[in-house]
């Protein structure tokens, strides 16, 4: 890094005493591959913004999504990046453990899908740390990765992440309507990644062309909105995009009847938590070989973490 530009790096830092020192011991590296990373917020049909307050019936499960999204990407050779909340790995340790021999990423997506902007900053460290006693006491590894329910993320309760000992967070969005993430002092590594020291944080991207604005990157998006203007979408936007990430829930590709909803449910959240459902499935398939077609590697954000600070060594090492 040239003196210039280490000076401006510093003056524009504004970090957290207790996060960092403003200065970055890498020197980010470009990316020179295409890379997508599939992931799903693992939850239940009643952990759902307009359904979790209500008394719903927890003995209907609708975790199939979770099974039918694993075995079309197992299919086809692609391991998936899962953000899991906690009382749903406690209540299935089993599977997940199966699905970490299978090569699949587990991250926390929060306790029980309470929004960290709705909490204090102490209540949010408890829930990090009670997240991370369960994923070792099951997984058997430490809990490195977090994406936030409903991306309810700020500043603030980032730096408690990366206090607790977190790697790499994925709750920044480009999302009309949501106040983008403070991300100064972050060093950008590529369009949708940011960087500081060894923690990186990986963007979800949508569609955006002028005044033309389309979500791309939602699994509830995708099976609700028109299909072909989607795609149509997708196709400039994988063009130039250098990281896809696609978040999906187990409700977006349950193949099972609705649930049992709890009285008062709206016709119209009737209505959004059914559509599409039944042909997600072939939209996901569709997705995965339109990815392909643009010469995109899939990886998780664990491993393109290490991807990353691996050619991050080997630049220095060739500089030095």
């Amino acid at each position: 890094m040239s003196k210039n530009a280490s000076k401006a790096f510093e003056e524009n830092a504004c970090l957290s005493d207790e996060v960092t020192q403003a200065k970055a011991i890498f020197n980010p590296p470009k990316l020179t591959d295409k890379y997508a990373v599939l992931s799903m917020d693992v939850e239940d049909w009643y952990h759902t913004g307009y359904l979790r307050e209500k008394a719903c019936d927890r003995s209907y499960s609708m975790l199939d999504g979770l099974d039918r999204f694993i075995q079309i990407l197992s299919a086809r050779g692609i391991h998936a990046q899962l953000f899991v909340l906690g009382e749903v790995l406690k209540a299935y340790p089993t599977k997940f453990q199966e699905l970490q021999k299978l090569g699949h990423k587990l991250a926390s997506h929060g306790w029980s899908h309470h929004q960290p902007l709705n909490m204090s900053v102490s209540e949010f460290s408890n829930e990090l740390q009670l997240c991370q006693r369960t994923h070792e006491d099951i997984l058997g590894k430490p809990l490195y990765g977090y994406r936030a329910p409903c991306f309810s993320m700020d500043r603030e309760r980032l730096n408690t992440l990366i206090k607790l000992g977190f790697q790499y967070d994925s709750s920044s969005i480009q999302r009309l309507h949501h106040q983008p993430l403070n991300l100064r002092g972050f060093t950008s590594v590529s369009q949708n990644i940011f960087q500081s020291k060894a923690f990186f944080e990986f963007q979800l991207a949508n569609f955006s062309a002028n005044i033309f604005k389309w979500p791309t990157s939602g699994g509830g998006a995708m099976r609700i909105m028109p299909w072909e203007i989607t795609q149509n979408a997708m196709k400039i936007q994988l063009k130039s995009l250098d990281l896809y990430s696609l978040y999906i829930h187990p409700i977006d590709i349950s193949t099972k009847a609705n649930p049992p909803f709890p009285k008062p449910t709206s016709w119209l959240h009737k209505l959004r938590f059914n559509q599409g459902r039944f042909s997600m499935g072939e939209r996901l398939i569709s997705l995965i070989s339109n990815l392909q077609q643009h010469g995109y590697k899939f990886t998780t954000y664990s491993n393109l973490r290490s991807t990353l600070l691996s050619d991050n060594l080997r630049t220095d090492a060739r500089r030095s």
